[in-house]
C-alpha cells in the first residue's frame, strides 16, 4: 500500500513548524543537515529519520540512491514533508556522471572494480552535497548511513547526557554548547570533526528490556526499532568499531576533487578515523541477518574494501555476537520524547512502518 504523507495531520504539522520557527528563528546553526547514500535500506529509514529529526534537529536531507538499489526512498521521504526538506539525487545530479566512471560498466563479478567505483562515487557525492548545502546557507551537516545513529557518549559528556537525549535537539545542542565555549575543546575546534563509531551486534534482548520506557501504543512492535532492540556492543578500542565518520560546518566546505567517506576533507582538519572516544559517537547497528543480507548487490557486502576478505554469513556471525559491553540503553530516551513532542497520532503515523521489509527484499 502507498505510504500516506504527514499532510494528513495538518494541525500537528503546523504546530511543529511553528515551534521550529520560534526556537530556531531561521538560524541555520540551530538545525542539522545530512548527506546520505542509500541502497535498499527503506526498512531502516523511518526510524533513522524520526530519531535524527528529534535529537539532531535534522531538517534538511539530500539522498543519493545507489544505481543498483531495487527500492526507492521517495514515498518515505514524502511522508516527512514538510518537516524534513528532502531531495533525491541520481548520478546525473552530481559529478560522478562526468567521471567516465559508469557504475554499470563494471562487470557484476568484478567486485574490486565495483567497490572502487562505489568509494569514488561516495566521495564525489559528499563533496557536491556539501557544496549544495553551503549554497543554501546550511551549517552542521552529517555524513553517515541508515544503520548509524549519532548520540552522546556519557563517559565524556557526563550525567547530563541522559537528560539531553530526552530533549528535542539535545545532541546538536551539546555540540553547539561546546562550540560556544571561550576555549573550544580541541576535537571540535575545526570546521570538521570525527565521530567515533561503536558496533552493536545482534545479541537479543528480552521483551521487557526492549519495551522499557516505551509508550504503550508502540510496545507491540518495539522490537522493530534497532535503537531499542540491540543493547550489546563491542568494547571501546575494538577495531570492529573503526573507521570513524565525521560531520562538518558546510558554510566553509572546500571545493576539492573529492571527499573521503570517513575523514571527509582529511585527518589534518577532521581528525583521525581511528579515534575511539569523543563527546559525539555513532551507534553502528549490524542488524539481523535479514537486514544485513538485504543488499546482495552491495560490493562491500561481498568483499571488504579494506582487506579484501570475503563478507557473508560467517562475517556477519563474527560481528553479530559482540557483547563486550551489555545492556546499553543510552539512546532509549528519544522514543518517549519523540512521542510527546509529535503527539500520538502523528508519531504513530510516522513510526508504524519502522522495520517493514519490502517484498522484493524479504522474499530473497
Amino acid at each position: 500500500a502507498d505510504r500516506p504523507t504527514s499532510e494528513l495531520f495538518p494541525q500537528e504539522v503546523e504546530r511543529l513548524l511553528n515551534e521550529d520557527a520560534k526556537t530556531m528563528k531561521d538560524d541555520p546553526k540551530q538545525s542539522a543537515s545530512a548527506c546520505m547514500i542509500i541502497m535498499d535500506d527503506n526498512h531502516r529509514l523511518d526510524e533513522w529519520l524520526a530519531y535524527h529529526y528529534y535529537v539532531l534537529n535534522l531538517r534538511r536531507l539530500i539522498v543519493a540512491v545507489d544505481p543498483l538499489s531495487r527500492t526507492s526512498p521517495a514515498a518515505i521521504l514524502q511522508r516527512w514533508e514538510p518537516l524534513i526538506n528532502s531531495t533525491i539525487w541520481g548520478d546525473k545530479d552530481f559529478s560522478f556522471a562526468g567521471t567516465n566512471g559508469d557504475w554499470y560498466a563494471w562487470n557484476i563479478n568484478n567486485t574490486a572494480g565495483m567497490t572502487g567505483n562505489y568509494i569514488k562515487r561516495q566521495g564525489l557525492f559528499y563533496r557536491d552535497c556539501a557544496l549544495r548545502l553551503r549554497a543554501e546557507g546550511r551549517r552542521w551537516t552529517f555524513f553517515h548511513d541508515a544503520d548509524e545513529y549519532v548520540t552522546l557518549y556519557p563517559k565524556l559528556v557526563g550525567a547530563s547526557s541522559e537528560e539531553k537525549m530526552r530533549q528535542p535537539g539535545g545532541v546538536l545542542g551539546h555540540i553547539l554548547s561546546l562550540k560556544a565555549k571561550e576555549k573550544v575543546p580541541v576535537h571540535y575546534k575545526n570546521i570538521c570533526a570525527i565521530i567515533p563509531r561503536i558496533l552493536f551486534g545482534a545479541m537479543p534482548s528480552t521483551d521487557a528490556q526492549v519495551q522499557h520506557n516505551v509508550p504503550d501504543e508502540l510496545k507491540p512492535f518495539a522490537k522493530q526499532f534497532e535503537t531499542l532492540r540491540y543493547r550489546h556492543h563491542a568494547r571501546i578500542g575494538d577495531k570492529a568499531n573503526t573507521p570513524a565518520k565525521a560531520f562538518m560546518d558546510v558554510s566553509q566546505a572546500p571545493n576539492r576533487h573529492a571527499y573521503s567517506a570517513h575523514a571527509l576533507i582529511g585527518a589534518d582538519v577532521c581528525g583521525s578515523i581511528w579515534t575511539f572516544e569523543a563527546d559525539l559517537v555513532i551507534h553502528h547497528y549490524l542488524g539481523s541477518w535479514e537486514y544485513y543480507s538485504a543488499r546482495p548487490a552491495d560490493p562491500r557486502r561481498r568483499v571488504s574494501p579494506r582487506d579484501g576478505q570475503h563478507r557473508g554469513r560467517s562475517h556477519w556471525e563474527g560481528r553479530a555476537f559482540k557483547s563486550d559491553v551489555e545492556n546499553v540503553d543510552r539512546l532509549r530516551p528519544w522514543i518517549s520524547g519523540f512521542w510527546e513532542r509529535m503527539g500520538p497520532k502523528l508519531a504513530m503515523h510516522l513510526l508504524e512502518p519502522v522495520g517493514f521489509m519490502e517484498p522484493i527484499l524479504s522474499q530473497e
